[in-house]
């Protein structure tokens, strides 16, 4: 009886390890892009929203720095990014042409430099009328486009 069990719980660990394995090989060629954020004083600065951009998908990747003004984004592919770190009252600090290749842990520290009130722009635009209960579409097709039909 208990050489079944031994034999059973061996079997199904090796089952588990084998059904992670591919996930695990998946993640091999990720890179992780990470760093500190400070200000002109070099005092840490939290809550700074952080952007990494690849230049070649334009695909972004979105973190928020923690309490020690530290960020992390992992699961990144191998390309060149851009990463930009941003806080209100600061001017944006921007690294561009960041190489990152496959399994990398590539450091990018940002210090912000502080900036000055602009002027806010409120752009609005009129919106067409939805009719969120109906999923119909309607236009309008004219005589000619009718013939040719």
């Amino acid at each position: 009886m208990c050489v079944k069990i031994r034999l059973i719980f061996a079997l199904l660990s090796g089952v588990s390890l084998a059904g992670s394995c591919p996930f695990l090989l998946s993640q091999a060629h990720r890179a992780i892009v990470l760093g500190r954020v400070v200000d002109s004083s070099g005092a840490v600065a939290p809550g700074v929203d952080v952007k990494v951009i690849q230049k070649s998908t334009n695909v972004v990747r979105s973190t928020v720095t923690n309490n020690s003004g530290n960020y992390e984004v992992p699961g990144l592919f191998p390309g060149n990014y851009r990463i930009e770190a941003a806080l209100s009252g600061f001017k944006t600090s921007i690294v561009d042409d960041v190489p990152v290749e496959s399994g990398q842990r590539v450091e990018i520290n940002h210090t912000l430099q502080v900036g000055k009130l602009t002027d806010s722009v409120t752009v609005t635009s009129d919106t067409e009328i939805l009719d969120r209960a109906n999923a119909d579409v309607n236009t309008v097709i004219s005589q000619e486009k009718l013939a040719d039909l």
